[in-house]
């Protein structure tokens, strides 16, 4: 039987989530989140795939970043700082709690954190980059020169969401690609053919980047993978990385 429990991370936020499992012991997989995203991610990505997970013998942890979802803090608030730190103490709490061995599944802005974790965090076993957003900078960049502005704090409005000028400070010439050579274990890359929001491009670089890993690429699939067939690939790549198959 699966079995779902609510998560609470304590702190000076405190950040939500689920843990999703079969047997307690199974191995974990920790799922970061994307831009605008949550833990169920749009259209339930990581909702779905930690049923997929628990039927094959992994359990998941998917906490919202906070500001996002149901966790404490303001969107304004969210930095390129603020996420790794919230990633770390996810880390941390897994390790105390659930397992002290984890695989990192990042999807999007999830993906950028997950590659930055790996250059400080030891018994990461297995990295998964879905879509990984290498050009975090350059959204940014985008959005700031293009939105309206929000006066004093000259933050960016974001479709009625108000995102901040450090977060697009923080990302100007962050060393993303650096140290990832460091990295020995395996790493899974899965990009859609047609990603308008993080091109191929950023996959191949993350590819050339570690030492050890391997590019899926989805033929028409998008940013969101947002086919069932494409998600079904996307599914079953990851699980065959893992050890396992539908």
């Amino acid at each position: 039987m699966m079995i779902l429990k609510h998560i609470e991370i304590a702190g000076p936020k405190i950040l939500r989530g689920y843990w999703t499992y079969q047997n307690n012991k199974d191995p974990l997989v920790i799922m970061f989140h994307g831009f605008t995203g949550n833990k169920n991610e749009n259209t339930y990505l990581f909702k779905s795939f930690s049923k997929v997970l628990a039927t094959n013998g992994f359990s998941s942890l998917r906490i919202d970043f906070s500001g996002n979802g149901d966790s404490d803090g303001d969107f304004q608030d969210m930095t390129a700082t603020s996420l790794i730190d919230d990633a770390l103490r996810i880390i941390t709490y897994a390790r105390e709690n659930i397992n002290k061995k984890i695989i990192l599944l990042g999807f999007s802005m999830g993906g950028f954190v997950a590659s930055q974790l790996i250059k400080s965090v030891s018994e990461v076993e297995k990295v998964i980059l879905w879509a990984p957003a290498g050009n975090l900078s350059k959204i940014g960049a985008m959005w700031f020169d293009n939105k309206a502005k929000i006066l004093p704090n000259g933050n960016c409005d974001l479709g009625g969401m108000e995102l901040s000028y450090q977060f697009y400070q923080e990302l100007i010439d962050y060393p993303t690609y650096d140290q990832l050579e460091n990295f020995e274990g395996p790493v899974l890359i899965v990009h859609g053919e047609n990603d308008q929001a993080v091109s191929l491009s950023y996959g191949i670089k993350y590819l050339k980047a570690f030492p050890n890993a391997e590019l899926e690429i989805i033929t028409k699939a998008n940013h969101g993978f947002g086919t069932i067939d494409n998600r079904q690939r996307l599914y079953q790549k990851t699980l065959e990385f893992l050890g396992k198959g539908m």
